[in-house]
């Protein structure tokens, strides 16, 4: 992302073939540090496996004013594939899809219910 808060992709790149060992990931990720400049970036947004947490260690080592950020779509992700495996999660999906059709087919319900969210 750029100061302006624009999203940036800079290369894609099929790495399929490759082992995605903590050096592999720290490889390419100093080459684009590297060739887009260090000042440019700020974090490393990861998930939480161990060979990127060490991978992180490397390039901190390196470089001290990057952090790294864990992804939270990486954990929502874990968590709705736990929740899905329990038994009640078919029933509580089933009442949320009642209800939410219930406040989006009645306006008066709905407005109601808008105006509690606003107001908390």
């Amino acid at each position: 992302m750029t100061s302006k808060r624009q999203n940036y992709l800079y290369k894609i790149c099929n790495l399929t073939e490759e082992k995605y060992t903590s050096q592999f990931f720290a490889k390419e990720i100093l080459k684009v540090i590297n060739s887009v400049e260090v000042k440019k970036f700020v974090t490393i947004i990861t998930d939480n496996g161990s060979n990127v947490t060490i991978v992180y260690k490397l390039i901190t080592d390196q470089f001290l004013k990057i952090f790294n950020v864990r992804c939270i779509i990486y954990y929502v992700n874990l968590i709705s594939h736990n929740f899905l495996k329990h038994s009640f999660a078919e029933k509580i999906i089933k009442y949320y899809n009642i209800l939410v059709k219930f406040f989006k087919n009645s306006h008066k319900c709905n407005d109601l219910l808008e105006k509690l969210i606003s107001k908390y």
